[in-house]
C-alpha cells in the first residue's frame, strides 16, 4: 500500500504505529517500548503490505538524538555516546543504537493502532482521540500511499 514515516513496534500478533514528523519522538517511544519488551518491526520508514494491509519489518539501526540520550541511556546503559567532534552542547546531534535482535526480518503483523506522536516538554503525558478526518490528514502528511485505484480502495477500508 505505502511507506509510513513512523516507528513501529511489535507484541509479536499486533503493532502499534507511532507516526509523527522529524524530531517529535518516534524512536524514543519506539526504544521504549522495546525495552519494555516489544520487538521493534521498523524506524523512521515502515512498509505497509498493498493487499493485505500488514506492516513490515525494516530492521536498522535506531536513531537516537542528543535530546533523549540521557533518558535512553537508563534504559540501554552500552548505548554509545556521540562521535568524535559532535555533542559540544551547541547542536542536537545523533548516535544510533544497534538493533537487539540477529537482523533477521519479523513476521508482518496487522496494525492495532495508530498512535500520532507530539512531543512537549511541558506536557508529562496525554492521550487524545483524533477524529477521523484529523487522524487521515495527520496520517497523509507522514505517508507515501501508491496512487493506483486498488492502493487507494485498500487503504480507506484499512484506515476506516
Amino acid at each position: 500500500m505505502g511507506v509510513l514515516h513512523a516507528s513501529a513496534v511489535s507484541d509479536g500478533n499486533s503493532s502499534l504505529l507511532f507516526v509523527a514528523p522529524s524530531g517529535m519522538g518516534k524512536s524514543t517511544i519506539a526504544a521504549l517500548m522495546m525495552a519494555n519488551g516489544y520487538s521493534v518491526l521498523s524506524d523512521d520508514f515502515v512498509p505497509i503490505a498493498i493487499e493485505k494491509p500488514e506492516v513490515y519489518s525494516f530492521p536498522a539501526a535506531m536513531s537516537v538524538k542528543s535530546t533523549s540520550l540521557a533518558l535512553m541511556k537508563k534504559y540501554f546503559p552500552t548505548l554509545p555516546g556521540p562521535a568524535s567532534g559532535n555533542g559540544n552542547g551547541s547542536e542536537v546531534y545523533e548516535t544510533y543504537m544497534p538493533l537487539p535482535q540477529s537482523g533477521e526480518l519479523l513476521s508482518p503483523v496487522k496494525a492495532k493502532a495508530i498512535i500520532f506522536i507530539q512531543y512537549d516538554k511541558n506536557k508529562k503525558y496525554e492521550l487524545t482521540r483524533l477524529p477521523n478526518i484529523g487522524a487521515m490528514e495527520e496520517f497523509m502528511r507522514q505517508s507515501w500511499i501508491n496512487i493506483s485505484s486498488a492502493a487507494a480502495e485498500f487503504f480507506m477500508e484499512w484506515f476506516y
